[in-house]
């Protein structure tokens, strides 16, 4: 190969680093800003983000997004909506997400529990289940059912049974519970989901309002 051959290559090669490096920066900084925005809102109770049927009549401000994970078992497309600003749940705090496709309306509070996985990962996440389940039943008045075993979505690979928290955790399967109660203000019944499920090393929990 020429001299000048090698150099236009490293020339070539020193541009795409620059439009590469330039382009990861530009990224970090977006995520940053919207970021920033999102902390400066002041972070709001559930009671006020989870009741809210129509989004574009509240005063709480939502931002359409993308590429949201929720638990696997909906069906959503385009029209998902976060809340700009934290949501307070007890002791907690998460973000607030709104389906609102024709089919699948839905409310969902979601957080993350950050698991260490040089301790017991099987006791960790039941006790983050429990207390989250907890505070679910406790919003919604009533008691936490423990008959309702819920369901394991997924087929597992296990030979025999193994605990939810494995099946959550070694075969990242989603479980999930439904919760059907009426409210004496209310004249219909709802349903409730409290759903967990893995993202990287983290437990996801959600509750949520199905419209």
């Amino acid at each position: 190969m020429s001299k000048n051959k090698k150099i236009i290559i490293s020339i070539i090669v020193i541009i795409l680093l620059i439009i590469i490096t330039s382009i990861v920066i530009s990224n970090r900084r977006n995520k940053k800003i919207e970021e920033k925005v999102k902390t400066t809102e002041a972070a709001v109770d559930i009671s006020k983000a989870f009741e809210i049927d129509d989004i574009e009549k509240s005063n709480l401000k939502t931002t359409k997004i993308q590429n949201k994970e929720i638990a696997s078992k909906y069906v959503v497309y385009n029209n998902i909506y976060e809340l700009n600003s934290k949501v307070n749940f007890e002791e907690i705090s998460g973000d607030m997400i709104y389906v609102r496709e024709s089919y699948n309306n839905l409310n969902i509070f979601q957080t993350t529990y950050k698991i260490n996985k040089y301790d017991n990962i099987s006791v960790q996440i039941n006790n983050y289940m429990n207390e989250f389940e907890r505070m679910c039943t406790s919003y919604l008045g009533i008691e936490a059912d423990e008959k309702n075993e819920g369901i394991l979505y997924g087929e597992s690979k296990e030979p025999v049974p193994i605990p939810v928290e494995e099946s959550i955790y070694n075969e990242e399967r989603l479980y999930s519970k439904t919760y059907t109660i009426k409210k004496e203000y209310e004249e219909k019944e709802r349903k409730y989901d409290i759903n967990f499920y893995k993202s990287e090393n983290n437990l996801v929990a959600e509750f949520v309002k199905i419209l």
